[in-house]
């Protein structure tokens, strides 16, 4: 036979009930009217109020049907008074509690299980089990002593405060599960459910008058200051705490006999009392990038040595200590929950964590050394020039000392990279420019005619090594001809080559500006070096070389020339010109 399943307390007419005797039905109807246990006589003082906040979470609040169904009715009255849209049902036999959750969404589960025997409410205990593993996440309060702050007409003062600050806490953490019960002869029906949700069992039998509590618990405090202590006259029992099988910390938030180790109240909502440990840094929502990370935790409380271990959501064990350091380099791209255990020397246990992000290192090349570069690389074409003929002009017939040209070459009107006239003279010995090897500077421009007259050079050229050796003609030397353009250009590394031609000159369509110094169809670290070398004067450059290390074809040869380079080598975008996709030796 069923008798009542549930009903409203705040609007007084949404009840159930299956059998239909006309008795019972007036009875059924009482009792949900009255919010009185079934079977017992109607509490007087039992207040039918409605909330003077409008309510916005769901509850259920469950009664094991037992000898103290009166403080169960009172204790769901002052839910009522929290605000809560709280359903109540009184199980007496299986099934109603599971239907309410089936066709409900509730946000806080209330169970109160002050009666004796098996509780055999199979479906109705799954019902909430799944309930709450559908978000296991969701806080949990385990009260041992419930009754004592709710009989003797407490349920008015220190009870209805209590209820309050328990629905309060759940609902700003959005939902939960409330377990209320005495000690173990009590426990057997709501030990089912600690079971299907990952916690210890209530257990033990105390003999107490009053119960202190942490005072820093938001339990305790929010939104009632509920002092220092608690009646505690119920014979109470001990709820579980410490690390439990669901993997969730139940702290101590009040304890029996002075030892925080027999608690008569444990939450997962975290105070101060007991062992605590916390991640000092990082902070929270940090992230890294190619750098070491400092991982610092503290301990509190309990008894020491403390034994802290860390981990990573995605790389797993970090290592162990009180402070650690990793590279961030070495732990995977992406956001990782840090996970910090702590265990004191009674194998008490706390937790802590934190959120970092490791992001994907960009690399910024620089090239500003602190001091001169000593390095000495090998450039593909020698710097020092040694032509079969002299690069300055060597005449094909050797002329007497006293010999001066009598007429002046007629050269081309446009005068090619080789420096060869395009004629030459009779009664002058052809002068031919074109050394075998690439020759130290050659402008982009090419001088456009020779003096009639024993040249004499206007400016010494500064490209040239110091042991350019003196050229050295077939047979007599001639010290005193050295056919040298007019205006000799000179061409500094750091400053723009420019050859002053007394005609229009022609851009030499080889002066590439790609920043492959050494030809090799590659950029590489050695050719941005050598450009920085190139800049710093410390090497000197051949013509095609020069034409190279000038990346942004500016005219210049500077470090922001070899930081373009360096970049090209890291795969970044920089010189003007494109690299050859074969080999480009200089002149060709």
């Amino acid at each position: 036979m069923r008798n009542i399943m549930s009903c409203n307390k705040k609007s007084g007419t949404r009840c159930f009930f299956t059998r239909n005797n006309a008795v019972l039905y007036i009875a059924a109807m009482l009792f949900c009217l009255s919010g009185t246990a079934w079977g017992q006589t109607p509490t007087a003082t039992a207040p039918t109020q409605t909330p003077t906040a409008v309510p916005d979470q769901s509850a259920l609040f469950i009664n094991i049907s037992g000898t103290y169904n009166a403080d169960a009715s009172n204790m769901y009255n002052t839910l009522l008074d929290a605000g809560a849209d709280a359903d109540w049902v009184n199980l007496i036999s299986e099934g109603p509690a599971a239907a309410l959750i089936a066709a409900n969404d509730y946000d806080q589960i209330w169970i109160f299980d002050l009666a004796t025997g098996a509780n055999a409410y199979t479906s109705d205990w799954q019902a909430v089990i799944d309930w709450f593993n559908a978000d296991n996440g969701r806080p949990i309060i385990c009260d041992g002593r419930i009754i004592s702050s709710y009989w003797s007409g407490r349920w008015t003062t220190e009870g209805r405060n209590l209820t309050e600050n328990y629905y309060h806490n759940l609902k700003i953490r959005g939902g939960g599960i409330f377990l209320g019960t005495d000690h173990s002869a009590y426990n057997d029906g709501i030990n089912t459910v600690n079971a299907g949700i990952g916690i210890n069992p209530f257990f033990g039998n105390f003999t107490l008058t009053y119960i202190p509590v942490d005072v820093t618990n938001p339990l305790m405090i929010a939104p009632n200051d509920m002092g220092t202590q608690l009646f505690d006259d119920s014979t109470p029992g001990q709820t579980p705490y410490g690390l439990q099988p669901n993997g969730h910390i139940l702290y101590t938030v009040a304890w029996h006999s002075g030892n925080p180790d027999t608690p008569g109240i444990s939450s997962t909502i975290e105070g101060s009392i007991g062992f605590h440990v916390e991640i000092t840094t990082p902070s929270d929502g940090s992230s890294f990038s190619d750098e070491m990370i400092t991982f610092t935790a503290l301990g509190s409380g309990g008894d020491t040595p403390y034994n802290i271990e860390w981990s990573s959501s995605l790389d797993g064990a970090l290592g162990s200590g009180d402070t650690i350091m990793i590279d961030s380099n070495t732990l995977t791209i992406g956001t990782h929950t840090i996970t910090v255990v702590g265990t004191d020397a009674m194998s008490r246990i706390d937790d802590d964590l934190i959120d970092i992000t490791i992001l994907v290192p960009t690399p910024t090349p620089t090239m500003t050394p602190t001091s001169t570069p000593t390095f000495t690389p090998t450039p593909t074409s020698t710097p020092t020039i040694t032509p079969t003929n002299t690069a300055t002009a060597v005449p094909t017939n050797t002329p007497t000392p006293t010999e001066t040209p009598t007429s002046t070459p007629t050269p081309a009107s446009t005068h090619t990279p080789t420096f060869t006239p395009s004629s030459t003279p009779t009664d002058t010995p052809t002068e031919t420019l074109t050394p075998t090897m690439t020759p130290t500077s050659i402008p982009t421009s090419t001088p456009t005619d020779i003096p009639t007259q024993t040249p004499v050079p206007t400016d010494t050229p500064t490209p040239l090594p110091s042991d350019t050796p003196t050229p050295v003609p077939t047979e007599t030397p001639l010290p005193t001809i050295t056919p040298t353009p007019t205006s000799t250009p000179t061409i500094p590394p750091t400053s723009t080559a420019t050859a002053v031609p007394t005609g229009t000159p022609t851009p030499d369509p080889n002066c590439l500006h790609h920043g492959d110094l050494n030809f090799d169809a590659e950029i590489t670290a050695g050719d941005a070096q050598f450009t920085f070398g190139i800049a710093l004067e410390v090497f000197i450059p051949t013509f095609y070389e020069w034409c190279a290390a000038d990346c942004n074809d500016d005219g210049t040869v500077t470090a922001e020339d070899a930081q373009l380079i360096f970049g090209m080598a890291l795969g970044f975008p920089g010189c003007v010109d494109s690299v050859p996709e074969r080999r480009l030796d200089a002149g060709e």
